[in-house]
């Protein structure tokens, strides 16, 4: 071995060394995933209950997004990400449907739900996002999306 290939691997030995002492110093820091996530309301529905091709409207309080939702299975999905959420908070939710063939409203229903803190990757580490999630029920109106025993 060369002596300049020597100083070399000494060097990474004594960088290596420092890195891992100084980690170990004060708070352990916490392990995290890399899971990513964006504060919004999001609604699902059973697409049989709209042609493939509507068109949605979702508004939480001021901020709207218009488009076609996502469909596959049995569930179709819209979503609305709000950049300014920074807490739990209250919003008016309303969730329309419209038949893009003559313009007819299909569904336009109104909730008020609060934006629930969501830690995906556990609450040690990032992001820390506000979400609500909500059913579009031909009958009930915007329920909860949420399954009973986790509310």
């Amino acid at each position: 071995m060369t002596v300049e290939r020597a100083m070399r691997w000494a060097v990474a030995a004594a960088t290596s060394a420092a890195v891992v002492t100084a980690a170990g110093c004060g708070q352990e820091r916490p392990v995290c995933t890399l899971i990513g996530a964006e504060s919004q309301v999001h609604v699902v529905w059973d697409t049989a209950h709209f042609p493939v091709d509507a068109r949605y409207r979702l508004c939480a309080d001021e901020v709207c997004r218009d488009g076609q939702g996502q469909q596959g299975g049995p569930l179709g999905t819209f979503n609305l990400l709000l950049p300014e959420a920074t807490g739990e908070q209250r919003v008016a939710v309303r969730f329309r449907a419209t038949d893009p063939a003559d313009g007819r409203r299909l569904y336009d229903r109104t909730a008020q739900v609060t934006l629930r803190k969501v830690t995906p990757n556990g609450e040690r580490c990032g992001p820390v996002v506000w979400q609500a999630g909500l059913r579009a029920d031909p009958e009930r109106g915007l329920v909860d999306a949420r399954p009973a025993d986790t509310r």
